[in-house]
């Protein structure tokens, strides 16, 4: 996966061409999430419950002092409150996707849209840095397969990186780091629904939150749906070992596409201090994970 990010990153420039964007978009997207639903395959019931309640609580208590702590650096550092939540929700729980799911709760304005914009490139730039970066941190800092899978399922914003970062480790620390990001994907609707309802209370906001669908991570129920039958063992071994076999191939294609999207100078593209916020803040949610697992885990 890290040749496959690295190959993309490098053949940017020669796929920037809008007749390739649909395909790669698909790859992207689409194939990322029935590659992670697939995953469901090589899960079972039992190793969830192995993960034991820290790994849970660290999930949790992560997005709530991701979100506090990011509200606080982008107010220091002078920004208004809409790319304030859009940046600290990006960061605390699921990257790109949670950038855009916070901004449709928002009332619509270009100021807004173009933070959005810069919150998902510098996001997707920071998750990718973060994909080859943390694995080796880990490695220094000692971790074994399993501290390492949920080290990286909480800190690292989006599903592919949190994916290609795991199993870059190991198999086990692959589908820890998977477990444990789901579990953040599965707080963006509580997440945009808390957003939603304070926005509400603002008379301005009221009209341009009527109407609105939270949407809801659909290869979530997917994932749990697989899972589950692993775990019955209604469906022979074979079977879904092949299913799992096939989610590597889907991931291997989303990651390549990450990279296809991904120009080297996209991190300049951002902004100095928007890309600050966004940094400050991921090093923030990274030192947490950290203290976390060193008196909860170690």
């Amino acid at each position: 996966m890290l040749y496959a990010l690295l190959f993309g990153c490098l053949l940017n420039p020669f796929f920037s061409n809008r007749y390739f964007q649909p395909g790669i978009n698909i790859s992207a997207k689409q194939i990322l999430r029935i590659g992670v639903c697939l995953l469901g395959a090589r899960i079972t019931l039992d190793q969830i419950a192995s993960l034991g309640g820290q790994a849970v609580l660290l999930a949790i208590l992560g997005i709530l002092f991701t979100i506090t702590a990011g509200l606080f650096i982008a107010k220091a550092l002078g920004f208004q409150r809409s790319f304030a939540v859009v940046m600290a929700s990006s960061v605390a729980i699921c990257g790109a996707s949670a950038a855009l799911a916070v901004a449709a709760v928002l009332p619509k304005s270009e100021q807004l849209e173009r933070e959005t914009g810069v919150t998902v490139v510098g996001v997707t730039v920071l998750s990718t840095i973060a994909m080859v970066l943390y694995p080796l941190a880990t490695k220094l800092v000692g971790y074994d397969d399993l501290a390492s899978g949920i080290f990286i399922g909480a800190t690292i914003h989006d599903v592919a990186q949190v994916v290609a970062a795991g199993y870059v480790i190991s198999d086990q620390a692959g589908e820890t780091a998977t477990i444990v990001k789901l579990m953040r994907v599965a707080f963006l609707v509580p997440v945009v629904a808390c957003i939603s309802f304070h926005f509400s209370k603002d008379e301005t906001s009221c009209t341009g939150l009527s109407g609105r669908r939270i949407p809801f991570p659909a290869f979530l129920l997917g994932f749990l749906l697989l899972a589950a039958i692993n775990s019955s063992h209604v469906v022979g071994t074979h079977i879904m070992e092949q299913v799992a076999a096939g989610s590597k191939y889907c991931l291997l294609i989303a990651v390549a596409a990450i990279g296809l999207k991904t120009s080297f100078l996209s991190l300049f593209k951002t902004g100095g201090r928007p890309m600050l916020s966004m940094t400050l803040t991921t090093i923030a949610l990274a030192l947490f994970s950290i203290l976390f697992l060193s008196l909860f885990l170690t």
